[in-house]
């Protein structure tokens, strides 16, 4: 009896197994590319001031001030209790 459902498990997870260890290779895979992508881009506004720019094109200011405003905004939300 205990065979028998050893023997059944392994036959449902042996035509699953395949497509589980597929999705992980392509999961890991487009996680890897991301992390590559965003350290390039990083590095690139780093060597850039086009953040900056493009922040200041758009709200006046710096994209550190940008930044700080929001999280300064969002701080007085959540103490005033307003989500």
């Amino acid at each position: 009896m205990f065979g028998d459902m050893i023997v059944r498990l392994t036959e449902l997870l042996g035509g699953f197994a395949p497509n589980l260890i597929g999705a992980v290779g392509i999961f890991v895979v487009g996680w890897i590319v991301a992390l590559v992508a965003t350290v390039i881009i990083r590095d690139a506004l780093k060597r850039t001031t086009l953040d900056n720019r493009s922040a200041s094109f758009t709200f006046g200011l710096g994209a550190s001030q940008v930044a700080g405003s929001v999280v300064e905004d969002r701080s007085k939300r959540l103490k005033s209790g307003d989500n």
